[in-house]
């Protein structure tokens, strides 16, 4: 009689181990989703990011070229050929 409640509570035991460790389990997963879905996230962030002030250097280096033209460009000088 004392051996079967030992084994029920044993058995009763091991049970509910089982049942914590799956619940932590899916915590688990859970958050492991997450966390995936926010790497994702900041990835799509970082590029758009990235892209935008791609397009700002861009700009700002047209910005800076019509600010100060480049010197070797020629300036453009009309010459008379008189023919002899």
């Amino acid at each position: 009689e004392c051996q079967k409640a030992a084994a029920e509570k044993q058995i009763t035991t091991h049970a509910e181990k089982l049942a914590r460790a799956q619940k932590e389990k899916e915590e688990a997963a859970a958050t492991k989703a997450k966390l995936e879905a926010n790497a994702t996230l900041l990835g799509q962030n970082l590029a758009a990011q990235a892209e935008a002030l791609e397009v700002q250097l861009d700009a700002g280096s047209e910005t800076t070229r019509e600010k100060r033209p480049l010197e070797a460009k020629p300036e453009r000088v009309e010459v008379e050929i008189e023919d002899e």
